[in-house]
């Protein structure tokens, strides 16, 4: 088995510690009023819907690490020990961060430090991009330390908010993280990158993203938050990482939202409209406006990722950036024609 049996464990922990926490949270929120307010402007929801899913995530990984530590310790590496330690500390920097947001509508100027401190933790506990894959021959070029510490950075916040913009409709984050997480698993359980310790973190991070789901199924009985939405694309971008920089998996996981995001920032640049400033023209939302429903605009995107994905498997190297170069023009095209069309609805 490639994946050894005490990751199969540690995931089925995950996954239950983190169903269950979410569902005994769930009360507890509602009488707190730690809820996400219906806001038509943005969000997606008609109801009250408690903000617990981070906290579930958070635990439930911790859970399944800890049994992992306890039960088989020799199956993960000091190096790799000490880069766990540090994300799953930085992802309770994040939910901190973010319960205070949900809290008091932080501004954008609080609410980045969290990610900036979660990142920067990262980074000390090892986290660096040692090499940069070349496009056109293939292997990888060796970076400095300097350079590898300061893409992993960039990297690392870069995904992190990429998953938090996906936050908008139910089911929709959740989804893309576990094809992101199945993309990982698919890589590095391959005869070329062989990594079964990055597939088992991986299968961990599936756990409990199923778990989430369980709440988050259209419709939601529970939300990520701002913590559990930045936690997921904290923990997905980490492990590109740790799987020896396949950035390019994730990245092209996350295509679709990323191209959204881009178009976004550029037409709100246009309106003279501050970028941060959350509206409904991505893509996700203008979907749900024109009718369809939250379970179909979540399929969408996480077929599409788990399309954009699969190029990654592709081993000749022109052929894999082709392809993606391919995806992302139709990606574009998508974008902006199907949008034209969902204004005029």
């Amino acid at each position: 088995m490639l994946i050894a049996s005490s990751w199969w464990l540690g995931a089925l922990i995950a996954g239950g510690v983190a169903t269950i926490v979410i569902g005994g949270l769930i009360p507890i929120a509602k009488r707190l009023g730690l809820v996400d307010q219906p806001n038509p402007s943005r969000k997606s929801n008609f109801t009250p819907t408690p903000l617990v899913g981070g906290v579930g995530i958070w635990m439930g990984l911790s859970a399944g690490l800890l049994f992992i530590g306890i039960t088989d310790p020799t199956i993960i590496d000091a190096i790799t020990a000490q880069k766990i330690f540090a994300l799953t500390v930085g992802g309770l920097i994040l939910l901190i961060g973010g319960f205070l947001d949900d809290r008091y509508c932080w501004p954008a100027s609080k609410t980045v430090v969290a990610p900036l401190l979660a990142v920067l933790l990262a980074l000390i506990g090892g986290l660096e991009v040692s090499k940069i894959t070349n496009p056109i021959l293939g292997g990888g070029v060796e970076v400095g330390e300097v350079l590898g510490i300061i893409t992993a950075g960039i990297w690392l916040l870069t995904i992190t908010y990429l998953s938090k913009l996906t936050d908008g409709v139910d089911g929709l984050t959740g989804g893309v993280g576990v094809s992101g997480s199945l993309a990982i698993i698919l890589l590095t359980t391959s005869t070329v990158f062989l990594q079964p310790t990055v597939a088992g973190l991986a299968l961990i991070l599936i756990a409990v993203l199923l778990g989430f789901l369980g709440w988050n199924k259209p419709p939601a009985k529970a939300y990520l938050g701002e913590g559990g939405s930045t936690l997921v694309g904290y923990w997905l971008g980490a492990l590109a990482i740790i799987a020896g920089s396949k950035l390019l998996t994730i990245a092209l996981v996350l295509g679709l939202p990323a191209v959204d995001l881009v178009i976004v920032i550029f037409e709100r640049i246009k309106r003279s409209q501050p970028i941060w400033i959350g509206d409904r023209t991505h893509w996700h939302l203008r979907l749900l406006d024109s009718g369809w429903r939250p379970i179909q605009v979540t399929i969408l995107y996480v077929v599409v990722g788990g399309v954009f994905g699969a190029t990654t498997l592709l081993t000749v190297p022109w052929l894999k950036w082709t392809g993606l170069l391919i995806l992302l023009v139709a990606a574009v095209i998508a974008i902006k024609s199907v949008g034209k069309k969902l204004d005029q609805l």
